[in-house]
């Protein structure tokens, strides 16, 4: 299956209240997305997003129940995970949008919002990702090591021999 994406746009901001308009969500390939049950949404808000935020507008309509909750990040900015319910299978077209209303400042990071969007067909995107590590090749193992070979660590140089490390 491919990955799910959407053109967002923000929609009337003010310091106070902004909304997000999802449309033409499509697989990644371009091609329809049809869903069986529900449309899960993950994406970054400057405020906690609740149910009634969402506005689903699908051809031909059907009722849409949201199920959301709010991770803190820091001040000012959540991540909101959210799966959109349908009372049946639905195939998105052109004209399906979705509107979430947002009790906070769009304007200040809008890029970030509109581009932080990751969307699943039947099933909660996957938000965990993966990091590329790279270390040195001789990299010490650990502080008695740094310290045997005279490397700070901490920024003070550390003799863990005083303490009876051997």
């Amino acid at each position: 299956m491919a990955p799910v994406t959407c053109d967002v746009q923000v929609e009337f901001s003010s310091p106070y209240y902004g909304r997000l308009i999802l449309s033409k969500i499509r697989n990644e390939d371009n091609t329809p997305v049809t869903i069986n049950s529900f449309l899960g949404l993950a994406f970054k808000s400057p405020a906690q997003v609740d149910k009634p935020y969402f506005t689903v507008s699908l051809t031909p309509w059907q009722a849409v129940t949201a199920m959301v909750t709010n991770e803190p990040v820091k001040s000012s900015l959540y991540t909101v995970l959210a799966g959109l319910h349908l009372e049946s299978p639905h195939t998105f077209n052109t004209n399906d949008t979705i509107t979430i209303d947002i009790n906070g400042d769009l304007n200040a990071d809008a890029e970030t919002y509109v581009k932080s969007f990751v969307l699943a067909a039947d099933k909660m995107p996957d938000t965990n990702g993966k990091v590329d590590v790279h270390c040195q090749e001789h990299a010490p193992r650990d502080a008695r090591q740094c310290a045997a070979e005279g490397h700070s660590h901490g920024g003070q140089a550390s003799d863990h021999r005083a303490h009876g490390a051997r």
